[in-house]
């Protein structure tokens, strides 16, 4: 008996039971105690007392476990209320904190784009100028040698007229 009454104790102080719940338990012992103890004095009646004394606490272990499904069933409620919630809320605002993230992300790279673009347009400038500069160096060497060659065809055809005359 004592040990069940202390069972029941340990129940309630690990918050398993309520108060109520432990102090229908431990009236339950008593009762059953006091019938076993008002059993008449004698070895048949010795007999069916050790069996009361065996038949509280086998009830009072129904009992808790009846008190335990009860509880898990509970507890199993709870976690299937706080799941639907919280799908609830990502269902309401999925990831608004991801989605700002991202946002951020993006600004960011935009950003970073602007700049790789920027860079990309001046040594694109440079090259171009590089090009022209050589090109306009190409054309004026080119010029060079027909503006040389036709002094040359020049001198020669003077020279010639020269002769000729």
């Amino acid at each position: 008996m004592q040990e069940d009454r202390l069972m029941v104790l340990q129940m309630l102080a690990d918050g398993r039971l309520t108060v109520e719940e432990a102090d229908t338990l431990l009236r339950s012992l008593e009762e059953t105690a006091a019938h076993a103890d008002a059993a008449g004095a004698g070895p048949a009646r010795r007999a069916d007392s050790a069996a009361d004394r065996h038949e509280p606490g086998a009830r009072l272990r129904v009992l808790l476990q009846q008190m335990l499904d009860e509880a898990n069933a509970a507890l199993d409620r709870a976690l299937r209320s706080v799941e639907e919630r919280l799908a609830e809320l990502e269902r309401r605002e999925p990831y608004r904190q991801i989605r700002q993230l991202a946002d951020s992300l993006d600004r960011v790279a935009a950003r970073e784009a602007v700049r790789e673009a920027r860079a990309a347009a001046k040594e694109a400038v440079r090259e171009a100028r590089a090009a022209a500069k050589e090109a306009v160096e190409e054309a004026l060497e080119e010029v060079e040698e027909k503006v040389a060659d036709a002094i040359e065809t020049a001198k020669e055809a003077v020279a010639d007229a020269i002769e000729a005359a």
